[in-house]
């Protein structure tokens, strides 16, 4: 019964494999050749007991094993560098556990048992067969590190996700506060990330011509080298916020330089008086959501963005742009339309970039950004529209 249910799952995913003639292990024949992996008794054991026991659910977009006693989910290290396999136990009076550490075989047997395992078959698998000379059936699974809470008695699976959750939340900021490690629950990716632009294979690499702001070239590569969607869409504004007073400065010298240089100016107290007016009023009107549309304006063709966001929705088969939807708790698109297209998006932009960094409690849950939240997926999407501006700014300031 363990082999065969090894076998089922493998040709689930469309993997050519069977029984071997012993019964103790599986083949695998593929196009690069032929894999024969033993299956120890110890893990026929724990196969038998898995298929026995109908008191587990496993949710996949969550990575998520609950059982009647057991909470465990998948976590993955915030930055830092990991070298050691973390082994981490939490006690308390009530008996109730907490451990991080190598997942358990429920969960490994959960995750190859669903449907994201053909995923991982593709990535991960093949590529172990092909360079172990002497594969077993643990080179099949996947063994993430999770945190598991663990409670004396059973449970109704309900209370157990009710309380087990803030408590595993309590013991990784234990770690962080106390150990200066940081771990997060890690779910799969519902949607997958939309690529800037389709990536050239073999193209040969060649010097610039040009060359580029310091500055503005850091904040990219922070933008680009960041694990967190809001961290990166805040550093490439960045590269527009730098331009901010300089293109600023630039459209009050030009108004000044009309004004001044006019043949008939000669300093008389109304000119004076209309040279301060001009002043005031453009001190007036700088709020950062215009500072942001004079840089867009000077920097980024309006055309060539309407073809970028044309190029990039229907590359990802979706109007993520130019589609009116809620975005932190207001309803914005950009209309692909001269006149209407930069102005739209440097609304858009503004609005995000204030969600992000406006975390008072007078704002509404929908209108400002927490981190590791769902809401980091929605900042996701906005990358390649923040980014793409970023790259003409930094490329028509290039010398």
């Amino acid at each position: 019964m363990p082999l065969e249910f090894i076998r089922k799952n493998l040709e689930k995913i469309g993997c050519n494999s069977s029984i071997t003639e012993d019964g103790n292990g599986i083949k695998i024949t593929n196009e690069n050749g032929e894999y024969t992996l033993p299956v120890s008794d110890e893990w026929k054991k724990s196969i038998r007991l898995f298929l026995r026991s109908n008191q587990y659910e496993y949710d996949v977009d969550e990575r998520r094993l609950i059982g009647p006693r057991t909470l465990e989910m998948m976590v993955a290290p915030l930055g830092g560098e990991y070298f050691y396999k973390p082994n981490y136990a939490f006690t308390s009076r009530d008996s109730k556990t907490v451990e991080l550490t190598a997942s358990s075989e429920k969960f490994k047997l959960s995750f190859f048992a669903s449907d994201e395992y053909e995923k991982y078959f593709e990535a991960i698998v093949l590529k172990r067969l092909e360079k172990r000379k002497s594969p077993s059936f643990e080179t099949l699974l996947w063994a993430p590190t999770s945190i598991t809470y663990k409670v004396p008695k059973k449970q109704d699976k309900s209370k157990i996700l009710l309380e087990g959750i803030p408590t595993l939340e309590a013991c990784l900021f234990k770690l962080a506060s106390e150990k200066n490690e940081c771990w997060e629950f890690k779910k799969r990716l519902k949607k997958k990330f939309a690529s800037y632009m389709e990536e050239v294979e073999d193209e040969t690499l060649t010097i610039p011509m040009a060359k580029y702001d310091t500055n503005l070239i850091k904040y990219y590569k922070v933008a680009i080298s960041s694990q967190f969607s809001s961290q990166s869409f805040l550093a490439f504004y960045h590269a527009l916020e730098y331009n901010f007073l300089q293109v600023s400065d630039e459209v009050l010298h030009g108004r000044l330089k009309s004004h001044i240089h006019d043949t008939r100016f000669q300093g008389h107290a109304e000119q004076i008086e209309k040279i301060i007016s001009i002043v005031k009023k453009h001190s007036s009107s700088s709020d950062e959501t215009e500072m942001l549309l004079r840089v867009l304006r000077k920097y980024v063709d309006e055309d060539e963005l309407i073809e970028f966001i044309k190029k990039h929705e229907e590359r990802v088969g979706e109007l993520v742009f130019s589609k009116s939807k809620e975005v932190f708790g207001e309803k914005l698109n950009i209309q692909l339309r001269p006149d209407h297209a930069l102005s739209n998006t440097a609304k858009l932009i503004k609005h995000i970039r204030n969600a992000l960094v406006h975390s008072s409690d007078r704002y509404n849950r929908d209108e400002c950004h927490i981190p590791l939240t769902e809401s980091e997926f929605l900042v996701r999407e906005y990358i390649p529209l923040v980014r793409f501006l970023a790259e003409r700014v930094i490329c028509a300031k290039s010398l």
